[in-house]
């Protein structure tokens, strides 16, 4: 699944053309039908001169995503640049601006992710709506918070769940 507006794209399985697009893939799981088109995507992203590609993956599933890759200088005779992220439970990453990708515990045969694409944004503090702008200054002037964050949802992906 690719959602292009947001650069990411959740598994990969084989490596989809399209899925080349994505500045990030969102790995639920290690299951072959679920990331055995990383280092080709990797690859093709290096080749076509495109920015470094991104996985983010359960923490248990990041130095065995990194031993693929280091296998893979030894058949290709070089190294393709990659990032991995490990991502626990409730922790997240920004991949674009006020866009943040949150990772959850999913339930499977082997360390699963699901993950929520959220967008931050920041609006006035409902208490302080109709104040005039010279009195919105002057709050912020003296350290005052005039703002809170809010957070929408904009996609959810579970991958294989139990």
């Amino acid at each position: 699944m690719q959602v292009p507006e947001l650069h990411i794209c959740f598994d990969i399985g084989r490596c989809p053309r399209f899925a080349l697009n994505s500045s990030y893939v969102a790995l639920s799981h290690g299951h072959m039908d679920h990331a055995a088109g990383l280092p080709y995507y990797f690859s093709q992203r290096f080749f076509q001169g495109m920015d470094v590609g991104h996985v983010v993956c359960h923490p248990r599933l990041a130095d065995t995503i990194r031993n693929i890759m280091r296998a893979w200088v030894d058949l290709e005779a070089q190294l393709t640049p990659y990032k991995v992220v490990p991502l626990a439970s409730d922790e997240q990453v920004e991949i674009k601006n006020n866009i943040f990708l949150r990772a959850f515990t999913t339930h499977h045969t082997v360390p699963s992710l699901g993950f929520v694409v959220v967008e931050r944004r920041s609006k006035l503090k409902p208490e302080l709506a109709g104040l005039p702008q010279e009195k919105l200054v002057q709050l912020k002037r003296q350290g005052e918070d005039i703002t809170q964050i809010t957070e929408i949802p904009l996609v959810c992906y579970s991958g294989d769940t139990c």
